[in-house]
């Protein structure tokens, strides 16, 4: 199935579906001539019909055309008056390999009557939430279901929507603000209170507006003078590419509070353990949340840079290190002073870790807390 076929079964379909259907929450309203300009025109509404779908606030005209053995899918946003994409499907981005088509982004849009760049434009759609080489629709040759076609390109719509909100973002300040972070020669400093920016920072506004593309640029902002960043002379690329490096490591942590995201998520609570054996009763554990987590890291950081051999392993890492080898040998024994008395592990849980003594008892633990305090050289009695 070429483009060309597809563009004129995407037609009869339209044409065929009753005001008031719904296509995967988007509501088909009626057949509408109205059509937007672009910088290099516009299409004709009378000729090339457009069809309303609208789903909350969004209110998308679809535009399949045929123009001169040229194929197109343009979407018009009519809740903002003006023309949102012209997709021209084509070689490189109607691809059809093993019997399977898939129709991919072309990376090309107006900003403020101003030609962007593909690569911009890329950056924005990732920004906006579309991973890169993610295709907006993928379908066996000969069987589009364009129940799924329709609702798949109206969703990419918003997206697109978005990535053109960043632009003009960006249009608005150009170069991100790295004073403070580039051109500090302060020293690195463990203590929050010389942090020379607030430990609490909220963007705000509605979607589109740029909050997550900023939360990027200002968490590599705070981190930067500890690790001498470069950030001032980086493309966009570079910084989401540090962003995720940073990530990736654990030393930013990004998540979405959504409606499912629980203060025992966030914090802690309990949680239930999957049970060792068959038939066993669930136990319910104290289990730390996404932000207790990365504060406890930080904590263990802290702790690691005032010990004054810097060339042992941070806890987390000699813990982890435990773990895989009592992975490889799981008989592996601890002795005590007394002999005869060797400890061996039976199992890790997310905050202790379960011995079997000599004589073969099983209810022993040992916090992973205290454990790390000893670490650290804190003596502990446990009389």
């Amino acid at each position: 199935m070429n483009a060309q076929q597809l563009i004129t079964q995407l037609k009869e379909y339209l044409r065929s579906l009753k005001e008031g259907s719904t296509l995967n929450h988007w509501q088909y309203k009626r057949v509408t001539n109205k059509a937007y300009s672009t910088r290099g025109g516009k299409w004709d509404g009378d000729k090339d019909e457009g069809y309303l779908f609208e789903k909350e606030h969004y209110q998308y005209i679809l535009r399949p055309i045929t123009d001169d053995n040229r194929t197109y899918i343009a979407i018009g946003a009519n809740h903002l008056q003006n023309q949102l994409a012209n997709l021209k499907l084509e070689p490189r981005n109607y691809i059809i390999e093993n019997r399977q088509v898939s129709i991919y982004d072309n990376y090309k849009a107006t900003v403020r009557s101003k030609r962007r760049s593909e690569r911009a434009i890329q950056e924005a759609m990732m920004e906006a939430g579309w991973p890169a080489d993610t295709p907006i629709y993928q379908f066996e040759e000969g069987a589009p279901h364009f129940d799924q076609l329709i609702p798949r390109f109206l969703e990419w719509a918003v997206i697109r929507e978005r990535a053109k909100d960043i632009i003009r973002q960006q249009d608005e300040q150009p170069t991100a603000s790295f004073s403070s972070a580039s051109t500090s020669a302060a020293q690195p400093s463990h203590s929050a209170d010389e942090q020379d920016m607030p430990l609490n920072q909220i963007f705000f506004g509605p979607p589109g507006t740029g909050k997550t593309y900023h939360s990027i640029n200002k968490a590599l902002e705070i981190i930067a003078p500890k690790e001498n960043l470069q950030l001032a002379d980086k493309s966009r690329s570079q910084l989401r590419q540090l962003f995720e490096q940073k990530k990736e490591v654990g030393q930013i942590v990004f998540t979405t509070f959504h409606q499912s995201l629980s203060y025992e998520d966030f914090i802690e609570g309990i949680k239930p353990t999957e049970p060792e054996t068959e038939g066993a009763p669930i136990n319910y554990i104290v289990k730390s949340g996404i932000f207790k987590e990365l504060c406890s890291r930080a904590n263990s950081n802290y702790r690691h840079a005032q010990t004054p051999d810097q060339t042992q392993l941070p806890f987390e890492d000699a813990f982890e290190q435990l773990k895989s080898d009592w992975a490889n040998q799981p008989e592996m024994k601890f002795p005590l002073k007394t002999p005869n008395h060797d400890y061996t592990i039976l199992g890790f849980t997310p905050t202790s870790i379960r011995f079997k003594n000599s004589s073969g008892g099983t209810s022993h633990t040992l916090s992973i807390n205290t454990l790390e305090e000893l670490y650290y050289g804190k003596e502990r009695s446990f009389k």
